[in-house]
C-alpha cells in the first residue's frame, strides 16, 4: 500500500526508506543528548538498546549502522 502511493505521488522511496530515515533521525537525538549530558563518557548501548526497542530488533548490533549514520550527519551539520 505504501509502495503505491509513492509511486502515485511521483516520490522515489519505500516503506523501509521511511523507516529508516526516522531511526536514523532518532539516533541522532540519543546521540546529541546523551553528549549533552555526559560528554564523550555517554554509553552507546544505552542509545543502541533505545534504539532497539523502538525498531522491535532483538540485537542492538544490528542498528549500530544507524548510530555511526547519525554521527555523520551530526558531524556534517556542525561543520
Amino acid at each position: 500500500m505504501l509502495a503505491s502511493l509513492f509511486v502515485e505521488v511521483g516520490i522515489k522511496g519505500s516503506g523501509h526508506s521511511l523507516r529508516a530515515a526516522f531511526i536514523t533521525e532518532r539516533a541522532e537525538e540519543l546521540l546529541v543528548q546523551a553528549r549533552e549530558k555526559f560528554g564523550a563518557n555517554f554509553d552507546e548501548l544505552t542509545i543502541l538498546h533505545e534504539l532497539c526497542e523502538l525498531a522491535g530488533h532483538a540485537q542492538p548490533s544490528t542498528l549500530r549502522n544507524y548510530l555511526d549514520l547519525a554521527r555523520i550527519r551530526h558531524a556534517v551539520s556542525r561543520s
